[in-house]
């Protein structure tokens, strides 16, 4: 009977923990659509959205970084889906020098489901290279759920800024130096030709 008991005891616990990490794991906040490669001097949006929440939160915050030799923010929106106007709305402080946007903050006094938009966020790549932007919470407006705290997971994303100028120079000049070299032997053999006959 004891030996019964400590495994139903032992049943009930796994499936408590396996249920709490699947709930803490499905409640995601990534960017979307993950982008193609972007160019030098281009402006592109990004929208951030929450997925997967075991319920409708009732609001949170978010902070964002960046590598600012590659991109430099422009703005931020949040989406009209967090209705709370004027109460802990908040598009944050964006800091092209250090690469951050601290403080976005957003409340809703409406269900917004359990995926969700979030905000928009418009950078421009400044020069070529790979970098990631990061997202993370915000600690003075946690997510929150019914009173309950929420803890997402952040997901990153990597964007690639490529040149479109990719072949380098000096195959450009061999290429002329070549083009040169047949022309010259072109007039040549043209000069030769004309003496001959």
């Amino acid at each position: 009977m004891q030996k019964s008991k400590i495994l139903l005891w032992l049943l009930l616990s796994s499936l408590q923990v396996i249920g709490l990490t699947i709930s803490a794991h499905a409640q995601t906040v990534r960017f979307d659509p993950v982008l193609t490669p972007v160019e030098p001097g281009m402006t592109f949006e990004l929208t951030v959205i929450g997925d997967g929440f075991a319920s409708s939160p009732d609001g949170g915050g978010l902070s964002l970084t960046f590598n600012p030799e590659y991109f430099q923010a422009q703005s931020v929106s949040i989406d009209p889906v967090w209705t709370a106007e004027g109460i802990g709305l908040s598009t944050g402080t964006i800091d092209n020098v250090t690469g951050t946007i601290e403080g976005i903050t957003f409340n809703s006094f409406s269900n917004v489901g359990n995926s969700f938009p979030i905000i928009s966020i418009s950078l421009e790549s400044i020069s070529a290279g790979k970098s990631s932007l990061y997202l993370d919470g915000n600690a003075t407006n946690p997510w929150g759920s019914n009173g309950l705290l929420i803890q997402p997971e952040y997901q990153a994303l990597e964007i690639n800024s490529i040149s479109n100028t990719n072949i380098p120079i000096p195959f450009w000049s061999s290429l002329f130096l070549a083009a040169a070299l047949l022309l010259a032997e072109r007039y040549r053999q043209r000069n030769h030709y004309k003496k001959n006959n």
